[in-house]
């Protein structure tokens, strides 16, 4: 990369404010960039503000990695990812076990409540293991759907929250941060 070709460029730089790249960050502000330092870290704003002082263009974006993910993150996760993984980890075909979208968000919403997937994976780890049962068994092919997700993994273990229809004493539907 010439250094020479970035004035009015952007350029986004990762873990700028604990040292880790603040050097390629005043190097490309030298070279006429703007950049924008992208870091979980709050003290990336201080670094540049910092910058700013120098008078170089230079903007802060904190990053909150810790966020859930979604339902559907989980869902795509789950079709494209952990499922093939653990079909091929159990010696199973696609072709053999069919697990729909219906149950896949069954799985999701009624017996998982965690940020992020590790409790979904063991979950269809265990579909798995119940499918080669009834394959070794004399089945040829087994279908997992929203209708008999129960015969995989047993009775729900979570249900939507729901708020109160009406109010009552003891509950509280809210939080209050003081």
């Amino acid at each position: 990369m010439n250094l020479n070709d970035l004035t009015g460029k952007k350029a986004i730089v990762t873990g700028a404010a604990q040292g880790l790249s603040r050097g390629m960050a005043e190097g490309l502000l030298e070279a006429g960039a703007s950049v924008v330092i992208m870091d979980i870290n709050p003290k990336a704003e201080k670094t540049a503000e910092e910058l700013r002082e120098q008078s170089y263009d230079c903007q802060a974006v904190i990053c909150n990695l810790t966020d859930d993910a979604t339902r559907e993150e989980k869902f795509n996760i789950a079709k494209k990812h952990l499922l093939p993984k653990q079909l091929k980890k159990h010696g199973e075909k696609p072709s053999t076990v069919k697990v729909n979208d219906k149950a896949l968000y069954s799985v999701i919403d009624y017996y998982t409540r965690e940020a992020g997937v590790r409790k979904l994976e063991r979950n269809i780890a265990d579909i798995c293991r119940k499918s080669a049962k009834l394959l070794v068994s004399g089945e040829t092919k087994v279908s997992v759907t929203d209708k008999n997700i129960e015969e995989f993994l047993g009775i729900r273990k979570y249900h939507p929250d729901e708020l109160a229809a009406h109010d009552e004493v003891g509950l509280v539907n809210g939080l209050a941060w003081t």
